[in-house]
């Protein structure tokens, strides 16, 4: 499968029977430490699924258009490690559950029917040895881990707690494996984008409900397979943007007040600051990305994947320590052509004004931290600045939070001004 056949098969559709709007935005998780907006593309919401990709003959042995959800559940989770003959009728199942579920109550109904275990099971037991098969489970796990309405939340939280992180960890591991990934570059990539595309329902910054997934994801050794695949799928935008989202949610979760919001108590097991520098570098290595070229006016692949990196370094910088490491590979640069790329992409303006505060407030009393920003700061400042005078930036971002971005330009640009008059 090729890229451009991804592209048009990974389709998303809002479904007919969905809630009232209900993004998974930062503004609903703290207004005292958060930037107002996260996506401007509704595709990254968790309310978006997949639909079905257009009707393809069935594998030998596929004749499933007449089962039912139980049919299909039971074929799921009867299936046996050491019996691979059986592969081409579980994708058929696949494909059949994920054509039953074109609405909310319909997802309801597969769940309650245990479509989440059956798929989870198939997933587990010859998945990780079948990437076809596992390319084929993984759209209906992503409908039923999609919703933000009380059933959709529920469904989440039970599919953490039946091990999606660990199957989704083992199977993404096995078929992004180098010797995988180069043999069958356009299947590792699929399954790649759908995995964290599950993680990002199943991993959500401001449900209380979800309250496992942090320490399930350091248990799994989740982090570190995210954290790689940048450097995997380098020019895979669509993959990063999700990879960027997910990791600013994990970065909320790893702070005290993050952790309290979304009512993970595991935090305090957990090592903050060594994850935070492992999320660190993949991070800037995407912020610097070269902005693609084209229409500035129009949003573009570059420029979401610009944004969710811009919003997920704003929530990694917590201290001297991460600032300095950023700074020193050169993040601002990164920042500042990207915002000069993408002048009218508002929810990139409001995400880098974000980064570019929180690295200077991180600094704190630091005095090398704050010099080292100061001296770099000409890569940006002239960019936050035009940002904030954009009507539709101060809308999202409010006076207050205009004013105090003001302030830390301002400060950079007098400690740079100090700088230079003593060398």
């Amino acid at each position: 499968m090729g890229a451009a056949e991804d592209e048009a098969e990974d389709q998303l559709g809002e479904l007919p029977a969905s809630p009232p709007a209900g993004w998974l935005r930062v503004e609903d998780v703290s207004a005292e430490t958060s930037p107002p907006a996260q996506s401007t593309r509704r595709k990254w919401s968790v309310r978006m699924m997949f639909t079905s990709p257009p009707k393809e003959p069935a594998p030998d042995g596929g004749n499933t258009g007449r089962l039912t959800f139980k049919d299909v559940v039971d074929r799921l989770r009867g299936c046996r490690e050491d019996n691979p003959a059986e592969d081409p009728l579980l994708i058929s199942c696949s494909k059949r559950l994920l054509d039953m579920m074109p609405s909310h109550d319909k997802v309801a109904l597969a769940a309650k029917a245990g479509a989440c275990e059956g798929v989870l099971h198939a997933m587990a037991t010859r998945g990780v040895s079948n990437g076809e098969l596992t390319h084929a489970l993984l759209p209906p796990l992503i409908n039923l881990s999609a919703g933000d309405d009380k059933a959709g939340k529920e469904r989440a939280l039970h599919l953490v707690n039946v091990g999606v992180v660990q199957t989704i960890t083992s199977v993404v591991k096995a078929h992004t494996a180098e010797g995988e990934a180069a043999a069958r570059p356009d299947l590792a990539y699929d399954i790649a984008h759908r995995g964290v595309w599950v993680l990002q329902h199943v991993c959500r910054r401001s449900s209380a409900s979800t309250a496992p997934w942090l320490a399930k994801l350091v248990v799994s050794e989740t982090l570190p397979l995210l954290c790689a695949l940048p450097s995997r799928f380098p020019s895979r935008r669509k993959l990063l943007t999700r990879v960027c989202f997910l990791l600013a949610d994990v970065c909320s979760a790893l702070t005290t007040e993050g952790a309290k919001l979304a009512g993970m108590a595991a935090v305090v097991a957990i090592s903050p600051a060594e994850h935070r520098m492992a999320i660190l570098e993949p991070l800037v290595a995407v912020v610097q990305m070269e902005p693609e070229t084209g229409d500035a006016v129009l949003p573009t692949p570059g420029c979401e994947v610009h944004e969710s990196a811009c919003l997920a370094l704003g929530d990694a910088f917590n201290g001297p320590e991460p600032v300095r490491r950023a700074v020193e590979k050169g993040v601002l640069k990164g920042i500042g052509n990207a915002m000069r790329r993408y002048p009218h992409a508002i929810s990139l303006q409001v995400n880098a004004c974000w980064a570019v505060r929180m690295l200077w407030e991180s600094a704190e009393s630091d005095g090398a931290s704050r010099v080292l920003i100061a001296t770099q700061s000409d890569a940006v400042s002239s960019a936050v600045v035009e940002a904030l005078g954009r009507g539709d930036v101060f809308a999202r971002l409010g006076s207050r939070r205009v004013e105090e971005t003001k302030e830390v330009v301002a400060a950079m640009t007098k400690l740079a001004d100090q700088t230079r008059q003593l060398v």
